[in-house]
């Protein structure tokens, strides 16, 4: 039997074991991705994502298993990447970080932008001076970057902090 049709891509082998359990208990044939069909995809975390695939015969009814999985809460329990434990803990929002990047982020941006929209001859310019905006500018991006890359979640056995999209 040919398995290939993609029905999920896992972010851990102990949520892709489970996956395939259950679908082997519905009856449903599948397998896990195997280098010829589909190379290891990464993931924001640099960890591996493992696919599982079904015949396209059994796609629809699998389908709708993992759906059934999804909505009784069957599984999804959310493991860490790092030693796969379930002991994962959502990390709240914090403010004042976010408020902080976002400040020193303007600020950093703001500066270099009128230095560049200011008229000529009102700055005294000098490889010192355009090296320094430079850096501003840099500084300024690097803490945007910062800011829309926060983890969201950390497992309390090995403390890795990771995001997750909910």
């Amino acid at each position: 039997m040919l398995y290939n049709k993609l029905l999920i891509k896992c972010d851990n082998t102990a949520y892709a074991d489970e996956i395939t359990g259950v679908l082997s208990a519905k009856g449903i044939a599948s397998r896990r991705n195997d280098k010829t069909h589909d190379a290891v995809a990464e993931t924001k975390d640099d960890e591996t994502c493992i696919a599982v695939y079904v015949s396209e015969s059994d796609y629809e009814k699998a389908q709708a298993v993992i759906a059934s999985m999804k909505s009784e809460g069957e599984k999804l329990h959310l493991l860490c990447p790092k030693c796969g434990s379930e002991d994962v803990i959502k990390v709240p929002l914090n403010i004042k970080k976010i408020c902080l990047y976002s400040i020193l982020s303007i600020l950093c941006s703001l500066f270099p932008m009128l230095c560049i929209l200011l008229p000529d001859g009102l700055i005294d310019y000098n490889k010192t001076f355009d090296v320094i905006v430079i850096l501003m500018l840099l500084v300024g991006i690097i803490f945007l970057i910062k800011l829309f890359r926060s983890k969201n979640y950390e497992c309390r056995k090995c403390g890795k902090k990771f995001y997750h999209k909910d």
